[in-house]
């Protein structure tokens, strides 16, 4: 039977409610059948959840160990971790200024050498009044590395440094 000739036949008339409801309930039965002899329905379910979680969670039943990801610690270091790991604390003051008239501004963590070994050393660091604030010993800038402890070593002075380069001088 032809698609388009059964459409025609259904809105002009020629077949009749009882003919298209007899037509339906066959298409169910082959359908059913059909089903039958697939093993069941197409969009049949699967009987247990499939995901990664199910599949660590089914495979700890069976007794294998789940295996975790050991973290790497990635990136900076919190100045708090860092004081934490201080083997001390010592306290700066600004030159020529007394400690009852300065204020705790902030804490710095540098690295020293102290007996043949790396040591961090916290430095909580004072202001003055007039916004002057204390200077660690050995330390560059806002460097995290330092000379040795201060008074254990004193580096030789170098008035002249050269380079490979004659014509630059390295110090004035």
């Amino acid at each position: 039977m032809d698609v388009e000739q059964f459409k025609e036949d259904v809105r002009v008339g020629r077949i009749t409610t009882d003919r298209l409801i007899g037509l339906v309930v066959s298409l169910l039965e082959k359908i059913d059948q059909l089903e039958r002899q697939l093993g069941g329905s197409a969009t049949q379910k699967c009987p247990e959840p499939f995901s990664v979680r199910a599949e660590e969670k089914r495979q700890e039943a069976r007794g294998k160990k789940r295996k975790r990801k050991q973290r790497s610690r990635g990136g900076r270091k919190r100045t708090a971790e860092k004081v934490a790991q201080a083997v001390r604390t010592e306290k700066v003051f600004p030159a020529g200024l007394a400690e009852a008239d300065c204020w705790l501004s902030h804490t710095r963590v540098v690295w020293r050498v102290e007996n043949g070994q790396a040591v961090l050393v916290a430095y909580e660091i004072y202001r003055g009044p007039k916004n002057q604030y204390g200077k660690i010993p050995g330390v560059f800038g806002r460097s995290e590395f330092g000379w040795c402890r201060p008074g254990s070593f004193t580096p030789a002075p170098t008035p002249n440094r050269t380079c490979k380069f004659p014509s630059i001088r390295l110090s004035r």
